[in-house]
């Protein structure tokens, strides 16, 4: 089908290199950059996610435990954060204060 497409400047930017980087001409480049957006934006199938009744399983959330380095107190984190944004607040006034250095 011939159809005329009228494209944002960084788009048509963006397909001409694609199409310049693979080759491909740029009515390749747009068939399938939005064949790829289609395939993405597909719901998943029916039985490879459901449980015989059509309907997906539930999302499963499997947690982890995830140490700290050896001597990281994680209850100290928030504090030194706090202490770091201070010294760079500290260093931004003193530095405004003395605009010769």
């Amino acid at each position: 089908m011939r159809t005329t497409l009228i494209l944002d400047d960084d788009i048509a930017d963006y397909l001409k290199e694609r199409g310049r980087l693979h080759n491909k001409s740029l009515e390749w480049v747009v068939n399938e950059t939005l064949r790829q957006a289609m395939e993405a934006g597909k719901a998943p199938e029916a039985d490879s996610e459901s449980d015989g009744d059509g309907k997906p399983e539930p999302f499963k959330v499997v947690p982890f435990s995830r140490e700290f380095a050896p001597g990281v107190d994680e209850t100290k984190l928030n504090q030194i954060n706090a202490d770091l944004e201070m010294e760079e607040l500290i260093w931004k006034v003193t530095k405004n204060d003395h605009p010769g250095r």
